[in-house]
């Protein structure tokens, strides 16, 4: 495989990412110091642990966000990916729950469109469900329908 001097950018960048997020913790008095990485880069490496199967990791990477209150749109929708991909239904629910509760998150068609979607996967959700979370979006689009 031929990788081009841009390729080459990326990648040694999500190296070097990768190898200082998994080794993020180093604890002082008892106290862990988390460090403070971008949501974005953060959101790449949730779908990296996500597409290997690494799932747990995705989930601590992600509990690291909401300690540092970083989470953004992107880690939301890649974490709802990864509760629906490893079966945790569960999480899921916290995750709901967590968007819920957040002005700027709960009335967003992306995030409802996932939650319709995972709890479509498990069977768990009836036509009074997916009326609730399409009557909190405050704008109807086709595609939440189309879901």
């Amino acid at each position: 495989m031929i990788i081009s001097a841009n390729n080459r950018l990326i990648i040694q960048r999500l190296i070097a990412l990768s190898s200082s997020i998994l080794n993020y913790s180093t604890k002082r008095n008892n106290n862990f110091k988390l460090p403070s990485y971008t949501s974005e880069s953060t959101s790449q490496l949730i779908k990296i642990f996500n597409n290997r199967g690494e799932y747990e990791r995705a989930f601590q990477l992600f509990d690291m966000l909401i300690k540092q209150n970083n989470v953004s749109i992107i880690s939301l929708l890649t974490i709802l990916d990864t509760c629906i991909r490893s079966n945790h239904i569960e999480r899921g629910r916290q995750i709901e729950t967590f968007i819920n509760q957040s002005i700027k998150w709960k009335d967003d068609i992306r995030l409802q469109t996932s939650l319709i979607k995972m709890y479509m996967k498990y069977q768990m959700i009836d036509q009074d469900k997916i009326s609730k979370l399409i009557i909190r979006t405050k704008k109807k689009k086709q595609s939440i329908y189309s879901s």
